[in-house]
Order: C-alpha cells, then sequence, then structure tokens
C-alpha cells in the first residue's frame, strides 16, 4: 500500500510524500482499497502478512519506505549500490525522520 501524504510548510520544502506500507497481508487489498481512496489518521489501512505473503521473512514486520518522487508501482527499490546512495537518499529519504530512532 502505497499513502500520498500532503506536508505543510514554505516554498523550501516539498508538498508531499509517498509512504510505502510493504509486506502486508492479501486481505489488506479489499474491494474499497482502491487507489485515490482517502485515508485517515488512526484508520487501518492493512494488516501484517504471513510468512508466505511477506518474502519468506519469518518476523512480522512492515517495510516502511518514503518517497519523494510518485513511485510508478507499490514496487520501490530496498537497497541501493553504495555509489547511488547519496542520491537514492534524495528520493528515498532515511525513515527514521518520521518514526524516529529505531536501533
Amino acid at each position: 500500500v502505497v499513502v500520498k501524504h500532503f506536508l505543510k510548510g514554505g516554498p523550501e520544502y516539498p508538498s508531499t510524500v509517498y509512504a510505502l506500507y510493504g509486506h502486508l497481508g492479501g486481505a489488506s487489498f479489499m474491494a474499497d482499497n482502491v487507489p485515490g481512496r482517502k485515508v485517515t489518521k488512526g484508520q487501518v489501512i492493512g494488516q501484517i502478512g504471513d510468512c508466505a505473503e511477506n518474502g519468506g521473512w519469518t518476523g512480522s514486520h512492515v517495510h516502511f519506505q518514503l518517497s519523494m518522487t510518485e513511485p510508478a508501482s507499490h514496487d520501490m527499490p530496498g537497497t541501493v549500490s553504495r555509489s547511488d546512495r547519496e542520491e537514492a537518499l534524495l528520493i528515498y529519504p532515511d525513515p527514521r525522520y518520521v518514526l524516529g530512532e529505531l536501533y
């Protein structure tokens, strides 16, 4: 699931950011979960997927990723080469800016 967030800020800041919530279960994709649907703060947008649905990972988790440009699909790059790191961070900022320190 990718959610488009509208930001408030001055002209030097981007007005939107896209957040990917990945590794969700198939039940998350109900008929009313369609592109363009508005979501509200606190609304459940999905359920954690099991091992078969989240790429074989055994620990339950959500893949959270930010993008400053509108992604073509939900399949954003999870990693990049070291030589592309600085450019990638401009497009895909560190999610700890939103989530806080995780580790």
